[in-house]
């Protein structure tokens, strides 16, 4: 019993972080016309939400709409920036986890514990000693 819940949380810790960085590290950008991107086949089958923040801290999309137990938020900065996400309520079940300099992510979905609602967020890039903050919004609703 213990191999198999070892084996399922290697899965779906790998099935989450590998999309994460590959949207991450493989784009200069943030792509249009969709921020919606499906994760690469294994235990999870969901959507990665990208959300870019640009230089003066503005998020697009504002609000970033998350369904529950189905997709996962990205946040992107410009590069050379060091970004930052807090939210003053937290609605993923883990911290939002920030591992490089312009991309922050929850690695997790929202559960059936957390309310379908509007969460108030700060999102802070600092560019060349510059620093701009601003207060988006994410929005999570049912699946």
């Amino acid at each position: 019993m213990e191999d198999f819940e070892s084996q399922r949380n290697s899965c779906r810790r790998s099935s989450v972080l590998v999309p994460i960085l590959a949207l991450a590290l493989g784009l200069t950008g943030c792509p249009r016309p969709t921020n919606s991107h499906s994760m690469l086949p294994g235990c999870y089958q969901g959507q990665v939400k990208l959300v870019c923040i640009d230089a003066q801290g503005k998020a697009d999309p504002d609000p970033v709409r998350v369904k529950k137990k189905a997709e996962i938020v990205v946040w992107m900065a410009p590069e050379g920036s060091h970004l930052v996400i807090a939210f003053a309520q937290n609605p993923f079940p883990q911290p939002v986890s920030c591992p490089g300099d312009r991309y922050c992510a929850s690695l997790l979905p929202p559960g059936d514990d957390v309310a379908e609602k509007l969460y108030d967020y700060t999102a802070t890039v600092t560019i060349a000693e510059t620093t701009k903050t601003s207060d988006p919004q994410l929005e999570v609703v049912k699946k």
